[in-house]
């Protein structure tokens, strides 16, 4: 069986989400985020933004690599399906202003250190919509990986 095989036999959310983000995460430091299939770009960033909000809030999704790809997280998680926390990262992104988060770790923590005390308030009340997963990203993810499985490259 593949990797993704093995990955989509696995029966508990949890144990799923942590050998998926494994796979895609190994998929990213071997080859580069930017030679990801866009299925393994999906997984990879969904995977992020939930890992950083959920322990730190958007603050620290920003301020770490995950915030790299802060405009590709709304893309990715309305292709599988978790169209109101793709609305709740857009509305976060929105605090950086019309051009959104920069993509440049260095430069976007210029950005949150100008935009700090104004975001406070909003990503802490984000920080709450998200944590409240008004999308079953688990669920949403296996049946996207399932769909796209030949695009996960071993």
């Amino acid at each position: 069986m593949s990797k993704i095989g093995d990955i989509l036999a696995i029966e508990d959310g949890t144990a799923f989400a942590i050998a998926l983000s494994n796979l895609v995460f190994n998929a990213a430091e071997s080859r580069g985020v930017e030679n990801l299939t866009e299925a393994e770009l999906t997984a990879y960033v969904v995977d992020g933004a939930e890992r950083e909000v959920a322990n730190g809030g958007f603050n620290q999704f920003y301020f770490n690599s995950a915030g790299d790809q802060a405009r590709e997280t709304v893309e990715a998680l309305h292709r599988i399906g978790a169209d109101k926390m793709a609305e709740i990262v857009e509305r976060a992104n929105a605090a950086f202003g019309e051009r959104g988060p920069n993509p440049d770790r260095d430069k976007r923590q210029e950005q949150l250190d100008d935009i700090a005390e104004a975001s406070e308030q909003l990503w802490n009340d984000l920080d709450g919509e998200w944590n409240a997963y008004p999308d079953d990203v688990t669920t949403l993810m296996r049946k996207y990986v399932e769909e796209n499985r030949a695009a996960f490259r071993e």
